[in-house]
């Protein structure tokens, strides 16, 4: 999905489902930034001396690190489903990774985000939902370069869904899978399904008593994500309009904003004199390098995505270890972590048991609109 879905419409899913204003912004921001924090920045300190390394969440391109490449799809872009649940295909063919819509995994790594650190866990949510939504977009697709994922004879190559170009991620395309038994793939009906599937998480976690049944936002979704269910908005700049009108208080989506807040470029540090101790040059030239902009840097939310991405990805590793390692892709990638001098982390949050997440995750069927239970409180990312 690309940043519609991720940003918009998620941000407006979280909304009517019980967030505040500004959770349900910060969550919209966080699913999108997933795709778009692709490079990793290196900050120093005072004195020229690494002191934080971030995680990239995206690797695009054809020289993209392949170490990155192989942890990051699996973990935040393809996450691998149930083979049960694969469509079928004219070949047969099966692999290990395939992703597969609304996924036990998927489900496992939103539920773990609303148990995480109060200080990382509306980014963890952010995070997860990305990951979950993108289980109905790259269906069908695995997160590695693998025939799996060829469609035809055509030149591109087998990563993801690198063959089907931008097709699955587009909002209200119609296109072919020439893989799949029943080819015609319809994104709106995919699209309104995983709306629908995360406002259901989301009330599942929160149970709040003052969000809003789906039913009262998916006649305005489908117009929008489904025009051929009735509705007349039709074309990016009308469906941008259509996502204002449903939440004038989200603000234009700006891919820099947190980290211009966090960090400065070690260049421009060095003329504002901020690192008067520091070397003139900068010690590793073919790496982007800052310095930190605020003297609170964890209170940014910059920082707390990183620190969320690296957990999530820590989790989603160990989770999917049995199936990565089927399909011959490594789990240990301690150059991938975003501390410059890693301290173990613990697999799952505490008091949060593995298997007994995984296994509530099989049995989730929907989520309840009346809440039993006194609601969970994702403290704010922003406060």
């Amino acid at each position: 999905m690309d940043i519609e879905f991720h940003y918009h419409v998620t941000a407006i899913v979280a909304r009517h489902a019980g967030f505040s204003e500004a959770d349900a912004a910060a969550i919209g921001h966080g699913a999108q930034f997933v795709d778009d924090n692709t490079t990793p920045r290196v900050v120093l300190d005072a004195g020229g001396r690494p002191v934080f390394r971030s995680l990239p969440t995206q690797a695009r391109g054809i020289l993209a690190p392949w170490t990155a490449t192989r942890a990051v799809f699996p973990a935040f872009h393809f996450v691998p489903g149930r083979p049960e649940d694969t469509a079928p295909r004219t070949d047969g063919a099966a692999h290990p990774l395939v992703t597969t819509p609304d996924s036990p995994g998927a489900r496992a790594l939103l539920a773990a985000a609303f148990h995480a650190d109060p200080d990382t866990r509306i980014m963890r949510i952010a995070i997860a939902s990305h990951t979950y939504a993108d289980t109905w977009a790259h269906q069908s697709f695995a997160g590695l370069r693998h025939p799996i994922n060829a469609l035809g004879r055509g030149l591109l190559p087998a990563l993801g869904h690198a063959a089907a170009l931008a097709r699955p991620d587009r909002v209200g395309l119609r296109w072919t899978d020439p893989r799949l038994v029943e080819p015609m793939v319809d994104n709106g009906e995919r699209f309104m399904a995983a709306a629908r599937a995360l406002h259901a998480r989301y009330r599942e976690h929160l149970r709040p008593r003052g969000g809003s049944r789906w039913e009262d936002l998916s006649g305005p979704l489908t117009e929008i994500l489904r025009p051929d269910k009735g509705g007349a908005v039709r074309g990016r700049s009308a469906r941008y309009a259509a996502y204002a009108r449903l939440a004038p208080w989200l603000p234009p989506y700006d891919p820099q904003a947190w980290e211009r807040e966090a960090l400065a470029p070690w260049e421009e540090a060095l003329h504002e004199g901020d690192l008067t101790n520091a070397p003139r040059v900068a010690p590793a030239p073919l790496v982007r390098l800052f310095a930190w902009r605020t003297a609170h840097p964890g209170r940014t939310a910059w920082h707390r995505f990183q620190e969320a991405a690296h957990d999530h990805l820590r989790l989603g590793l160990r989770m999917f270890a049995p199936l990565l390692a089927e399909a011959g892709v490594a789990t240990e990638l301690p150059d991938l972590t975003p501390h410059v001098a890693p301290t173990p982390v613990p697999i799952a949050e505490p008091g949060l048991d593995l298997a007994e997440l995984l296994a509530a995750a099989e049995d989730t069927e929907g989520a309840p609109d009346t809440p039993d239970a006194e609601p969970l409180s994702p403290a704010g990312a922003l406060s």
